[in-house]
């Protein structure tokens, strides 16, 4: 940071972390910070301003979330590369980097940030699987190269995988793939092209968001109704953008938690054919209800891919994920898988395998459903009934009319209380939807996730008349 630079925090709304990120993005925007150029240490900071280190640390982490500034253990805190360009305009913040922000170390904040499924039995099942892998597989036939889609058994687990999820499926469909985001970036590069156009909707997995812009590839948003895609919409913007592709998350959408009626992806599939467009359909909370849908590859499957993870029924760590297509799209995306992956892990495609063909995925599928079910209960109570999603990892809370996204999140982090941001989801740069997600399985403890939503629904009812604009 250049000498004559010294952020003035005693102008502004909100609390004084919150200003001190806006006086850093507004000496970007004046051209007074430029990328690449260093800030002082938290400590220096503080003592400068007369705030404690922990305001400084707060300022920091809210401006790295809106893709400012970036910092690196040993070298310090820096103004972003892109940091410019992001300042003037949010399509160029990273939406990925955006959102896993961790809590300032050392403070007792709850996270609600992220969408990690309850950890609480994890590692026994992890164990139990693990020491019978130890016993009887061949571990040295597993440390080989194995076929970029996986080989015939670790498919036919994913058969059995597909089946619990009312998908219907042969060995010969079943690609294994390395986590939902590599799968994704992998179908993208098999279809699209640079300057091609994907649909999707309004709001949507920040993932989908981050590829899009790596790869080079135009993403436009479909307004949605209350069960996702909107069809009229979809219809409109597939005559308007002539576009390869619609990705979608039609069960338990993600940010909203909207789930999509047979009916309605039907009408969605008729559309989708007469403007000859590929359906992916993302999948990953599939595994939380009952009854379902039908998947788009039930309805469809000579124009849709069909994407699912493990990531969400059994821990984050388990990269791995399943990939159903027919015969005339498989040739393609063997060719991409290769190119960014190699190979899905063969290790971790076992340890999948046998964790479903024990039934150790299904039972952690079911108590994933069951503590979301009895949390959503709660937040119900608290903040305000969410229906028709009673069982899912995630609810969007509605903001009420004047109070800005990023205001309400940076109050709840002040107080103690992570939670994501609804415009990180955001296909339109610069679009507040007004509302964030709350993950009601990420904070392991039920009495600490209690408290936060009572700490959410406080603010909620803040008079915001004398310390938030309204914009």
């Amino acid at each position: 940071m250049t000498q004559a630079w010294l952020p003035d925090i005693d102008r502004g709304y909100g609390d004084a972390y919150v200003r001190l990120a806006d006086a850093i993005e507004g000496a970007i925007r004046s051209g007074r910070l430029r990328a690449g150029e260093r800030l002082p240490t938290h400590r220096a900071l503080a003592r400068q301003l007369g705030v404690a280190i922990s305001t400084v640390t707060r300022g920091y982490t809210e401006a790295t979330r809106r893709g400012l500034i970036e910092s690196t253990v040993g070298r310090g805190t820096f103004v972003g590369t892109k940091a410019d360009a992001g300042a003037r305009n949010g399509d160029e913040t990273r939406p990925l980097e955006r959102m896993y922000v961790a809590p300032v170390p050392g403070d007792d904040v709850v996270d609600l940030s992220l969408n990690h499924p309850l950890r609480e039995g994890a590692g026994a099942a992890f164990g139990r699987c693990l020491s019978e892998m130890v016993a009887e597989a061949d571990l040295d036939e597993l440390s080989l190269y194995h076929p970029p889609h996986g080989s015939n058994d670790h498919r036919a687990a994913g058969v059995d995988w597909l089946a619990f999820l009312g998908v219907e499926a042969e060995v010969d469909d079943v690609m294994v793939v390395a986590g939902g985001q590599s799968a994704l970036l992998s179908v993208l590069l098999a279809f699209a092209h640079r300057g091609d156009v994907v649909l999707t909707e309004a709001l949507t997995w920040p993932g989908a968001l981050a590829i899009a812009q790596t790869v080079g590839i135009g993403l436009e948003p479909v307004a949605l109704d209350q069960e996702g895609i909107d069809p009229e919409a979809f219809e409109a913007a597939c005559r308007k953008f002539s576009p390869r592709l619609l990705y979608t998350m039609p069960t338990l959408h993600n940010p909203t938690a909207r789930t999509s009626s047979t009916e309605h992806r039907r009408e969605i599939v008729r559309i989708a054919r007469a403007h000859d467009v590929l359906i992916v359909e993302d999948d990953a909370y599939g595994f939380l209800v009952r009854p379902r849908a039908a998947a788009y590859w039930n309805i469809a499957p000579d124009i849709s891919l069909y994407l699912t993870s493990m990531s969400k029924p059994m821990a984050p760590a388990v990269r791995i994920g399943y990939l159903a297509a027919r015969a005339s799209l498989r040739r393609r995306l063997r060719a991409t898988l290769r190119a960014t992956t190699v190979m899905p892990s063969p290790l971790l495609s076992e340890l999948s395998a046998r964790m479903i063909r024990s039934g150790e995925a299904k039972v952690r599928a079911n108590f994933q459903a069951d503590a979301a079910a009895r949390r959503q209960r709660l937040a119900d109570r608290i903040l305000g009934e969410a229906r028709p999603a009673p069982t899912s990892l995630h609810r969007w809370l509605p903001l009420p009319p004047g109070m800005r996204t990023a205001d309400f999140v940076g109050m709840a982090l002040s107080r103690g209380v992570a939670v994501t941001p609804g415009d990180v989801f955001a296909v339109s740069p610069g679009y507040d939807p007004g509302g964030v997600r709350v993950c009601v399985n990420a904070e392991p403890d039920e009495s600490r996730f209690e408290r936060a939503l009572h700490t959410l629904a406080e603010i909620l009812a803040t008079d915001r008349s004398g310390g938030l604009p309204v914009v």
